[in-house]
């Protein structure tokens, strides 16, 4: 299994601000590779590039396939893994901060709507490798939070173009 995961800092910092982007990554899993029974401080946004696995939380389980992403809420208990015959490749970032719930909530993620799906094009993925690759070289967090804004703007916007359809 390969896995890229870049820290920006050593540990969680102990700051205020309104967004704070924590690590990054992505990863090509083995047939039923399993992560979890364990929670975080943090929020977390996983997006399946390839293949399929299922997400449990709370005692529900989501199967999931290419294109689809959940959310990872702090303290909540999970569970993913990656399916058997065809095991997922997922990128992810982490992130914490007092303007969090609010675009989280313009995107319809929240506690009780964890699950998105987006097809249009690489862009979500994109943005998450764009900050995995900024925090290994140069570390610019102005960058870094540009990207996660666009990563979130887009989750926006395609949470909005649902809206509208129905």
């Amino acid at each position: 299994m390969l896995v890229y995961d870049q820290y920006l800092y050593p540990e969680k910092p102990a700051v205020e601000d309104d967004v704070v982007v924590f690590h990054s990554g992505f990863c090509s899993t083995d047939p039923n590779y399993s992560y979890g029974k364990d929670s975080r401080d943090y929020y977390l946004i996983h997006y399946v590039t390839k293949g399929k696995g299922t997400y449990t939380i709370g005692g529900k389980t989501y199967h999931l396939k290419i294109y689809d992403g959940f959310l990872i809420t702090p303290g909540s208990t999970i569970v993913h893994t990656a399916d058997t015959s065809n095991p997922w490749d997922v990128c992810w970032i982490a992130f914490f901060g007092k303007k969090v719930d609010q675009l989280l909530n313009y995107a319809g993620l929240d506690q009780e709507h964890l699950i998105f799906h987006y097809e249009k094009d690489d862009f979500l993925e994109k943005c998450i490798k764009d900050i995995y690759y900024e925090s290994r070289s140069t570390r610019n967090i102005a960058k870094i939070t540009g990207y996660f804004f666009l990563f979130m703007g887009k989750l926006i916007e395609n949470h909005q173009a649902t809206i509208n359809k129905k």
